[in-house]
């Protein structure tokens, strides 16, 4: 049997379960992981950034922000991230809002 990069990936969710009470179940027939925001601050951090993640992912797809401006948010997340109240975005522009 070869060892594949991907193999190895399941560690970081196992770490995730432990320190910040990810969960894995199944919801009609979809493996789907959940947080356990009661488990600490960290937390219930953990838990916003899905919700950050579709939003962005939604307003590229809507055309309401550049790939440019999707991609550094995933590079520089939080620090680009205007979905939870971080550090605000202009949108297309890519500049910072004072």
């Amino acid at each position: 049997m070869t060892h594949t990069p991907m193999l190895g990936s399941c560690t970081p969710p196992f770490t995730l379960e432990d320190n910040y009470g990810l969960k894995i179940s199944e919801i009609g027939g979809e493996v789907c992981l959940k947080v356990d925001v009661r488990k600490n601050k960290d937390a219930a951090r953990l838990h916003e950034m899905p919700f950050s993640w579709q939003q962005a992912a939604a307003m590229l797809e809507a055309g309401k922000i550049s790939k440019k401006n999707y991609d550094r948010r995933r590079y520089h997340y939080p620090e680009f991230d205007t979905t939870l109240g971080n550090n605000q975005s202009d949108g297309k522009s890519g500049k910072n809002r004072q």
